[in-house]
This record gives C-alpha cells, sequence and structure tokens, in this order.
C-alpha cells in the first residue's frame, strides 16, 4: 500500500482471540503522506481507517567553522584545511553543524581513506584524524 506495509494482511479470530498487527512506513517521497484502509470482514462488515506518515528530506548543515559563518551550500568545498603542525603536536578546529531535516536524525562521523570506494568501513582505521563528538 504506497509507503506503507501492513502484516498479516489477512487473519482469523476466534471469539476472545487477539492479534498483532505489524505497520511499517518506508516513504519514497518527501511529506506527508496517508492511505484509506478497510478492515473487512466475511460477514460483509466493514471498518474504516487511515494511516499517515511524514517522510522527512535528511539535510545537515555546516553553520561555522571556529565560530565564523559560512554557507557551504552556496559556496561549497570538501575540504577543512589545517595549519601546518609539528609531529606529536595538535591542531585543532571547531565545526558547528545544524540539523536542517524536521525531524530528530542520529548521526555519526566516519572517517576513510578512499573518497570514491565503493565500500566505506566504518571501522577504525589508522589516521592522524580525531572527530568528537
Amino acid at each position: 500500500m504506497g509507503s506503507f506495509t501492513i502484516t498479516p494482511c489477512e487473519f482469523y479470530l476466534y471469539s476472545g482471540n487477539a492479534i498483532d498487527v505489524y505497520v511499517s512506513f518506508n516513504p519514497d517521497q518527501e511529506g506527508h503522506l496517508s492511505e484509506n484502509l478497510i478492515l473487512a470482514c466475511d460477514n460483509q462488515t466493514s471498518e474504516f481507517y487511515k494511516v499517515a506518515g511524514y517522510g522527512a528530506m535528511l539535510d545537515l548543515d555546516i553553520i561555522a567553522v571556529d565560530g565564523k559563518e559560512v554557507n557551504f551550500k552556496a559556496n561549497p568545498f570538501e575540504t577543512i584545511f589545517f595549519e601546518n603542525t609539528n609531529p606529536t603536536a595538535e591542531s585543532k578546529r571547531t565545526i558547528s553543524i545544524k540539523n536542517g531535516s524536521p525531524i530528530a536524525v542520529p548521526f555519526h562521523w566516519s572517517i576513510y581513506k578512499e573518497k570514491n570506494s565503493n565500500k566505506i568501513s566504518l571501522q577504525d582505521e589508522q589516521t592522524h584524524y580525531r572527530v568528537v563528538p
């Protein structure tokens, strides 16, 4: 049924029995989505229901680097540069990011070595960078 899946789609209940019906939402587009449902019984009775959900596009914005506002959408670049640093020393930059989507989304950082790799490993790799949080 569009972006919704209901299982089981057919069931039998004896008097006093109950069943769990599972409804999954997997939106294929952005915005408010709904479907009308009819729960029909073989005795020619029916009940009408509606399922609804909101499909949200994920949008993460970098809004500042080291406290200075930037507009990465108007002036995009891929690299955040660090000044020259001696071996064993540490240099830090602070990136302010904002969730621009209308829902709460869990994010995590992953450092990977090959930009165009078909498989990005989320496991720890030996690297010179550390991202916190």
